[in-house]
This record gives C-alpha cells, structure tokens and sequence, in this order.
C-alpha cells in the first residue's frame, strides 16, 4: 500500500513515506492544514473500510457547479463569490481533492441530482485485476 502511495504522491508537497516503524511497516506523513500527520501502514486499510460520511466526502470533494469567479476581496483566499461557491469549491489542498475524487472511492449519485451523493464507500475488491502476463515467455501468433 505504501508504495503504491509512494508511487502515486510521491513528488506531491503534502505527502512524503516515512522510516520503518518499531513493528517493521512503513510509516508516511499527510500535510494537513493544522500540521503534519504520521500514519502507521499496519492495519490502514482494514481500519478504513467503513462507509464514509457523505457530508464529509462532499466538503472535501466538491461540487461540479462551484463556480471559479473570484472577487477582488476573495481572490486571495482562493474563494468564489456567493455562497454556493464557497461551500461547492472543496479542499484547496490538491492531494486532498484527489483523494476524493478519484477511484479510491466510489459513489452512488442522487437520480435526479449528479452533485448530491446518496452512497459513499471505498471498494472492497482490487481497482484493477493482476497482470497475467508471466516474462520470459514469448507470444506465438
């Protein structure tokens, strides 16, 4: 997992792995907005299987109709103008936003609403199959 992650975030500012830890997993730290966070490898993903809060997952996210114009006043905060920018826009963090936007978690849209979330849950099964493909092998055709 974490070197996947390593992979994935490696180059990005808010992400960097860390030393083994007393019990041999790897650790990696997450920049957050209060600081920097050390999280332990060991049991990560099994500790993190329940279903996720929908307001949560929609703060951090975003909207797709947050509107991009800025006034003056809120160009240096990074903030739209109106209410609904500013509570559509998501994280300002991009590793953050990418977290909750990409595969890493799926979602189950309203039917007449795209934006509003009804279900939010990280899968359970591999986001991708494994390589079949053995090397040394040749391909006759």
């Amino acid at each position: 997992m974490t070197e996947a992650f390593g992979k994935r975030w490696g180059n990005h500012s808010s992400f960097k792995l860390g030393a083994m830890d007393q019990s041999g997993f790897v650790t990696f730290m997450v920049n957050h907005f209060n600081g920097p966070v050390t999280y332990l490898s060991e049991g990560f993903l099994e500790c993190n299987l329940d279903v996720l809060n929908l307001d949560f997952v929609a703060l951090l996210r975003g909207t797709s109709t947050a509107s991009t114009t800025a006034s003056p006043s809120a160009a240096g905060a990074g903030l739209g103008t109106g209410t609904d920018a500013i509570e559509g826009a998501g994280s300002i963090n991009p590793f953050v936003k990418g977290l909750f936007s990409g595969k890493a978690i799926t979602t189950q849209a309203h039917p007449k609403s795209e934006d509003r979330i009804i279900v939010v849950q990280q899968p359970v099964k591999p986001m991708h199959a494994p390589s079949t493909r053995h090397k040394g092998t040749m391909r006759h055709m």
